[in-house]
């Protein structure tokens, strides 16, 4: 036991201190220091837990945790502390925020720094407690705020059954690319993907399985991408496809390789080999050319991929 000759004046202060909880425990987790802050919060008089071990009152500590946190201050004789993000609180105190339900507990962050005697010999261990609720609290309404828009906007953007894009991005998204790539002198391609027969698919197997192919289509195809490419799930049975900076060429080349990495297997459903085939349209940005033009050359394109025999790329002839 520590003699309260030990302890300077300041004790004096940090007894009376109501705004931070103040404790010191010896080498054995007994309690030699409790201040107001800890008697309001806790409902434990001084004199009902001072030389007691502090776990005999909060049973749910993780001891072994503690112990090796109050044996590091001693040994290594430094400070360390915990963030309420990490460890919700030290000891397990009532909410001072009241006026919110489903906060139960105090959110505290911790200090632990060694005490030491007159001959500067660590004898103890001090922990401060800092009630951060408030700001813990407003903290995870402002991230569930922010998740909830994310979600939202990942609604409005996102097509629910392959995860790709959804028709609104792949149009937004269409005004940006063409702007910057006009601005750089970059080429953009754009294509036009329909899955083909896809109708004789979901009558044949059913609407589950046509899902099944629309999702392994958006896999085989995502896959095939770079990183700043978009894909979309332009409606029904139809994907598109932006490519940036990238040349007529390389349009052709990219959409090749997208027809055969489908064609090159078939899709499993409910143990069915499923044989699936994709035609593609192309078309290019020009600097004399709307983007509702290049669209529409596109979707003409893929027209002309389906008049003559589909599983093929086409691009569109300028006249």
């Amino acid at each position: 036991m520590v003699n309260e000759e030990q302890f300077t004046e300041f004790s004096k202060l940090l007894q009376e201190l109501s705004s931070i909880g103040f404790i010191i425990l010896d080498r054995r987790m007994n309690v030699i220091f409790w201040n107001r802050f800890m008697e309001l919060h806790s409902h434990i008089k001084s004199e009902e837990i001072l030389s007691r071990k502090l776990t005999s009152f909060f049973p749910d500590v993780n001891e072994a945790w503690l112990n090796k946190k109050i044996r590091s201050t001693l040994v290594l004789n430094n400070q360390a502390v915990t963030s309420w993000e990490h460890r919700p609180y030290l000891l397990k105190l009532p909410s001072t925020q009241y006026s919110i339900d489903d906060v139960d507990f105090m959110y505290q962050n911790c200090s632990y720094f060694p005490v030491k005697d007159s001959d500067n010999s660590t004898i103890a261990v001090g922990i401060a407690i800092y009630d951060v609720t408030e700001i813990a609290v407003s903290q995870k309404l402002l991230e569930n705020v922010t998740e909830q828009a994310l979600d939202l906007q990942e609604i409005s953007t996102h097509d629910h059954l392959t995860g790709l894009f959804n028709r609104k991005f792949f149009l937004d998204q269409l005004v940006q690319d063409a702007s910057r790539c006009r601005r750089l002198n970059w080429g953009l391609g754009i294509a036009m993907i329909d899955a083909d027969h896809f109708k004789s698919i979901n009558d044949t197997y059913g609407h589950q399985t046509g899902d099944d192919v629309l999702k392994e289509l958006a896999e085989r195809l995502q896959a095939t991408l770079r990183t700043f490419d978009s894909l979309c799930r332009y409606g029904g049975e139809e994907f598109a496809l932006i490519l940036p900076n990238t040349t007529e060429q390389q349009t052709r080349q990219v959409c090749e390789r997208l027809r055969e990495c489908v064609d090159k297997a078939p899709i499993i459903s409910a143990g069915r080999e499923i044989p699936v085939t994709v035609s593609i349209g192309i078309s290019f940005l020009s600097r004399n050319k709307s983007l509702e033009e290049i669209i529409s050359e596109a979707d003409a394109a893929l027209y002309l991929a389906k008049h003559n025999g589909r599983n093929r790329v086409e691009q569109h002839q300028a006249e």
